[in-house]
């Protein structure tokens, strides 16, 4: 892992080194990090290695010389370890790890949580990632059935390609909603929305803001408040956060909307929450949080776009609608029916149990870890 903030891969990769046992997985990361913590805490061994993004550098010869130092590191540390198995565990990492294994003569695997097609990251970097999972990786596994489309259409062989949904586990037991609303200043009575999830653009919460405007419109309109739990992950998105404050001190929504901040424990978020909203106005690969939202039986109102939807049945577990305002707004009406919420969340609960759980998830990857070291040495 390139980088040491948590955020959606970090977390995945979180859930699995806590289904496998300390000792045969050792983790490249940066050593100083949050991440390297977390991956301690849970008895691994962190090794150095880090790789910044190219925006954050200040021009490209800072980047060539940062991307040779991590090929150097990681070159180090396989050596060292003697490594039967690199796995890149997001995309990103494809330009280091390719190199690596095929200099190193160790089999290489690949996993896909985000979108890498031109039109998401650039020809260039689609290219090079493509090339590099072609040349250099023995096994891709994509987070959703919509990403390993996307990444066959980009390039890559179908053969190489399979679909690993991700899993989660509780962590700690529930609270209560009455004490999980007065830790998080929520008021009790009205029904609680909310969205969880670092605050940018395409993460859809202004979506979310304006489905609320339009559920509360009318004398007969229900008591409703939306909870905003996230903090912006990069620099260029602190002025959405800004765009988002001033969008709730209009009158439609006025003393509705509760921004918590980023929250290192999301669980009390969901405890404190009827419903959880994923409005993701672009393509989701295969959101956390819905997978976290249906471990603590919570239904949810999921995009259209992507691979949120693989993890939902529609009017079941949740509902599937396309991110505009009108149509969340719908959903969110339907939502208000309790019995039909608890029906939802715990059928949630037992999806997540079962095929979507942290331990189905570990077995699949730590199978296609053996599968991929035995099929390179034959």
């Amino acid at each position: 892992m390139a980088h040491g903030r948590i955020s959606g891969g970090e977390r995945v990769l979180l859930e699995l080194l806590s289904e496998v046992a300390p000792g045969p997985v050792v983790v490249a990361a940066p050593v100083c990090s949050e991440l390297a913590d977390e991956v301690r805490h849970l008895g691994h061994r962190v090794v150095d290695f880090s790789l910044p993004k190219l925006r954050q550098v200040p021009s490209t010869l800072a980047y060539a010389r940062a991307y040779g130092r991590a090929v150097c590191s990681l070159w180090h540390a396989v050596g060292a370890e003697q490594v039967d198995l690199l796995h890149g565990f997001v995309a990103t990492t494809a330009k280091v790890v390719a190199p690596v294994a095929l200099a190193r003569r160790v089999p290489a695997m690949l996993s896909v949580h985000e979108m890498t097609t031109p039109s998401d990251i650039g020809v260039v970097r689609s290219l090079a990632q493509t090339a590099a999972a072609r040349t250099g990786i023995d096994q891709v596994t994509a987070v959703s059935a919509w990403v390993a489309d996307a990444l066959v259409g980009s390039g890559y062989r179908s053969d190489q390609v399979a679909v690993v949904h991700n899993g989660v586990a509780r962590r700690g037991p529930p609270v209560a909603v009455v004490e999980a609303r007065r830790m998080l200043g929520i008021p009790l009575g009205p029904v609680v929305f909310a969205v969880v999830g670092r605050l940018t653009p395409w993460k859809g919460q202004l979506v979310a803001i304006e489905a609320l405007a339009l559920l509360r419109r009318g004398a007969d309109a229900p008591a409703a408040v939306l909870v905003v739990a996230g903090g912006p992950f990069e620099p260029a998105d602190r002025g959405y956060l800004d765009e988002l404050r001033r969008r709730a001190t209009l009158p439609d929504v006025a003393g509705a909307v509760i921004f918590l901040g980023h929250q290192r424990d999301v669980w009390p978020v969901y405890d404190a929450a009827d419903v959880v909203l994923v409005p993701s106005i672009e393509p989701d690969p295969f959101p956390t949080v819905v997978l976290e939202a249906g471990a603590a039986r919570r239904p949810v109102v999921v995009t259209a776009l992507g691979g949120a939807g693989e993890a939902v049945d529609d009017g079941v577990t949740g509902y599937v609608r396309p991110p505009t305002p009108a149509a969340f707004a719908d959903a969110m009406g339907r939502a208000l029916d309790v019995s039909w919420r608890d029906r939802a969340g715990e059928r949630a609960a037992l999806k997540m149990a079962g095929e979507l759980s942290r331990a189905n998830y570990a077995r699949q990857m730590t199978g296609f870890w053996r599968s991929t070291a035995a099929r390179r040495a034959r």
